[in-house]
């Protein structure tokens, strides 16, 4: 893995540069250990200084491989970092810390020391108040100010501004680890609502074995698991929102009753006319003793033997 001590101090100009400082055996791992590795895989040249600066950050990725179950977002975030040139602000201090363009004062906090971004409240840029959603640019100071208020830490909204894996990483395993019940509540509320929106529609009881069938299809031990994954934002619910869509409807359909067919009853039919609702094939027989005409009010009695008699 790459190793080298980095430092930045200001000239009498003031302007900042920065200088590294390697042992024997620091150079040798830099130069043929697993970065050297990469280097020749891209192409490029030990002249290439600004590639020669992100090498420092591949342990980087390891770190927020494990604070993530999105891989795509991971790929997302790397791409970002690797993709685009740097920008570097100044520390009160002094340190230079460089950052991808479009990078936010969530990602500078984050960059000094993941303490530094936990207790962070407010910033300043240049002498001057700006909201964390400040995008820093090259040449600025940025003074970082933070609490040490029990109980403070980041909000969730800092995964919306921050743009580098690095800020990510350390912001979800945060919450991951402090936010335990609030990520459950939270990963709860965004569920429903999703389920609401695509017209996921269960009881009490069927919503929870179903969401354990889902958590389970998806690696996690439980509900409690799959609910905390997406309130700390390792698991984006928009990109499973499709599979648990299918599921649902496939459950829908293996619970659909089968369609019945109601046959009305066959009626019997006399010689004279007289119909009996019920009953097929019976013997029907008009009464001597009070020989019933058409338009009578008539009565039948079941006879041993002799079917129907009608009166």
């Amino acid at each position: 893995m790459y190793q080298s001590l980095h430092t930045t101090v200001l000239s009498r100009a003031g302007i900042p540069f920065e200088i590294q400082i390697r042992t024997f055996e620091m150079h040798h791992t830099a130069e043929f250990g697993i970065a050297a590795h990469w280097k020749y895989k891209e192409g490029v040249t030990d002249n290439n200084r600004k590639m020669e600066e992100r090498l420092a950050w591949i342990r980087q990725i390891l770190d927020s491989q494990a604070a993530t179950t999105d891989d795509s977002d991971l790929v997302r975030s790397i791409k970002v970092d690797l993709s685009q040139e740097d920008v570097f602000a100044v520390t009160p201090k002094g340190d230079v810390i460089n950052l991808p363009v479009g990078s936010t004062i969530v990602d500078f906090a984050f960059a000094i020391h993941s303490q530094v971004g936990i207790k962070m409240v407010g910033a300043k840029a240049d002498g001057k108040i700006v909201p964390i959603n400040h995008e820093i640019k090259t040449g600025e100071v940025i003074d970082i100010l933070t609490t040490n208020q029990p109980g403070h830490g980041p909000s969730r909204d800092w995964l919306n501004i921050a743009v580098t894996s690095q800020a990510k990483s350390k912001i979800r395993a945060w919450f991951k680890k402090e936010k335990r019940a609030e990520n459950i509540a939270a990963g709860k509320l965004e569920t429903e609502k999703e389920f609401r929106r695509n017209n996921i529609d269960l009881n009490d009881e069927e919503n929870a074995e179903f969401i354990n069938e889902i958590a389970k299809k998806l690696k996690f031990t439980g509900a409690d698991e799959f609910y905390a994954a997406i309130g700390y934002g390792g698991l984006l619910l928009s990109k499973v929102m499709p599979r648990i869509k299918e599921d649902y409807n496939k459950r829908t359909a293996a619970a659909k009753p089968a369609e019945t067919v109601t046959v009305a009853p066959k009626s019997s039919k006399s010689s004279e006319g007289v119909v009996v609702d019920g009953i097929d094939n019976c013997l029907i027989k008009l009464s001597k003793c009070c020989a019933p005409l058409p338009g009578d009010d008539i009565i039948g009695f079941i006879t041993r033997g002799h079917g129907v008699s009608i009166h």
